[in-house]
């Protein structure tokens, strides 16, 4: 048989033991509500950087075929101030030998590139 000062300590052991395990259901929930949030945001994310580098990739590819054109034009572009000038030098030798040293420099000067303006 319990005695008062028995049945008071239980019931003191049992209100210890409801509000320690009120306080560890509480936090578990709260634990288990963090854990569903970081879960949405490690989805997010993980979306976020796939979308991010994808966008990069797009980017790099981009700049690669920018890179072929430029290339490439670069080249025509040099071609054709070669071409230029090889013509240039042949109207300079026609105009020598057609009229003389006099019309020579002011044609030869319009057909000249532009960086080669300058010089004349």
């Amino acid at each position: 048989m319990l005695t008062s000062d028995s049945a008071h300590t239980t019931s003191v052991n049992e209100q210890t033991i409801r509000e320690g395990l009120d306080a560890v259901r509480k936090t578990n929930d709260e634990r288990q509500r963090r854990a569903l949030d970081l879960q949405r945001t490690v989805r997010y994310e993980q979306q976020a950087v796939t979308q991010w580098r994808r966008r990069i990739q797009e980017a790099e590819e981009q700049l690669r075929r920018w890179r072929l054109a430029l290339s490439e034009s670069d080249a025509r572009l040099a071609e054709a101030e070669r071409e230029l000038a090889a013509l240039a030098q042949e109207v300079r030798d026609a105009e020598r030998l057609l009229t003389g040293a006099e019309r020579g420099p002011a044609l030869v000067a319009s057909m000249a590139p532009p960086r080669d303006r300058a010089a004349a």
